[in-house]
């Protein structure tokens, strides 16, 4: 394996040799593929989040168009910059979102007017919070139910799709391109995942924070997975699994490799941990480097 070389791990020695099922047309396609992105809440100011994912897009060498939206700024890094959806000369095939928590649900109300199917919420301060956050998650569901919005988050750290040069998070490090997946209700995993894999030459096809999954969820994530080419195994970090997942977890592992890191919650139900034990899933505890190192060797 390469050190810090940063040549990525090459997982056709690893993992069984089938070959991968060609893309269709799956609904989160736009979401993982966009060819362009209208990040809300843009800024130059260092402590911003949405300043953060917009040079860490430009930054990653994305090369689809960018599109940032602060009614506070009419230039940003030189670049227009639009007051709102209604603005925007096209329609966006993403809308990156991580705006306060108030603002949201009007966002994504303009974003369902302009056309937008496809977001991620970044914002956190829903239903983590309590009751007035669930109140506002129910308002943010109904908006995009209302106009057909699928998305992700909210509360999470984003997406990457490193191929692509797409790094819609506020994670201070790119993935390098690979072939492994990476699928986490924890953010702070998935930084730590990803300094790691850098400095031990792993690349990712995809590394993606779930957040509070109040709209897409583990399973159709990994429905969209069992169909990407560029995908050959996938790590998947979940606080528990439920007879749904389940179902999808063993579909999707007659394609792909998959191994289930457990979470607190996984920890405590031995039934299921047996379940996927039984499975033939790998079982690894609380992620530490020589646990993950041991996954993605065996993946």
């Amino acid at each position: 394996m390469a050190g810090h070389d940063h040549d990525c791990m090459p997982f056709d020695s690893i993992l069984d040799e089938s070959p991968p099922i060609p893309m269709s047309l799956h609904y989160l396609h736009p979401l993982f593929n966009p060819a362009s992105v209208a990040v809300f809440g843009a800024s130059e100011r260092e402590e911003s989040v949405a300043g953060v994912i917009y040079r860490n897009l430009k930054k990653a060498g994305y090369t689809g168009k960018v599109f940032p939206i602060n009614p506070k700024h009419e230039n940003l890094y030189g670049e227009k910059c639009y007051r709102g959806a209604a603005e925007l000369p096209e329609t966006p095939d993403l809308a990156i979102i991580a705006t306060p928590a108030p603002t949201v649900p009007d966002i994504m109300e303009a974003c369902g007017k302009r056309g937008v199917r496809h977001a991620v919420v970044l914002t956190a301060g829903f239903r983590e919070v309590g009751a007035t956050g669930a109140a506002l998650e129910e308002t943010l569901m109904a908006v995009a139910h209302k106009y057909g919005i699928r998305f992700i988050g909210p509360n999470c750290l984003g997406i990457q799709r490193p191929s692509l040069g797409l790094n819609a998070t506020f994670a201070l490090d790119n993935g390098l391109p690979g072939d492994l997946a990476l699928v986490s209700q924890s953010g702070a995993l998935c930084t730590a995942m990803l300094d790691w894999a850098a400095s031990n030459g792993i690349g990712f096809s995809s590394v993606i924070s779930t957040g509070a999954s109040a709209d897409t969820d583990f399973g159709e994530i990994l429905d969209y997975l069992a169909y990407d080419s560029a995908t050959r195994g996938i790590l998947l970090y979940i606080e528990g699994i439920g007879h749904k997942l389940m179902d999808v977890l063993m579909d999707v592992a007659r394609a792909k490799g998959i191994r289930v890191m457990e979470g607190e919650v996984l920890k405590s139900n031995r039934n299921m941990l047996k379940l996927c034990m039984g499975l033939g899933f790998r079982i690894e505890p609380h992620p530490e480097d020589d646990a993950i190192k041991r996954v993605v060797r065996e993946l």
